[in-house]
C-alpha cells in the first residue's frame, strides 16, 4: 500500500508543477530605468545640458589620467597641456565642448572646464 500511496503523491506533485504557460512571461533585466522625462517644453534643453555634463566629464577625466601619470613620471605637473602631447602622453588635446574652454593649473594639476 506504501508504493500506490508514494506513487499517486509523486503524481499529484509532479502535475501540480505544470502549470498554465501561456506564452506571458515577464522578464526582468538589469538595465537601469531611465529617469522620467521632465514635463513642459524644456524637455530638449535638459537633454543638450545632460549631453553636455557628459562630454565634460568624459574629457576632464581622461586629461586627469594624463596629468597625474606625467606627474608620477616626471615628479612635477605639466607646464602646460601641450607638454602631454609632447611627452606623448596624450595623442591631442581634446576640444572643448561648444561655449566652453579648458582651464589647467599647472601648479595643481587641476583641470576644469568653463564657461569662455
Amino acid at each position: 500500500m506504501k508504493p500506490l500511496a508514494l506513487a499517486s503523491l509523486a503524481g499529484a506533485l509532479l502535475l501540480s508543477g505544470c502549470g498554465n504557460n501561456s506564452g506571458t512571461s515577464q522578464q526582468t533585466t538589469n538595465a537601469a530605468t531611465p529617469p522620467p522625462a521632465p514635463a513642459g517644453d524644456n524637455y530638449g534643453s535638459v537633454l543638450a545640458n545632460a549631453q553636455n555634463r557628459a562630454l565634460d566629464v568624459v574629457d576632464t577625466s581622461s586629461l586627469k589620467s594624463a596629468i597625474q601619470l606625467f606627474n608620477a613620471q616626471e615628479g612635477r605637473f605639466p607646464k602646460s597641456l601641450d607638454e602631454l602631447v609632447s611627452s606623448r602622453m596624450i595623442a591631442k588635446i581634446p576640444p572643448a565642448p561648444r561655449g566652453k574652454k579648458l582651464d589647467y593649473n599647472p601648479t595643481t594639476g587641476e583641470i576644469k572646464i568653463v564657461n569662455e
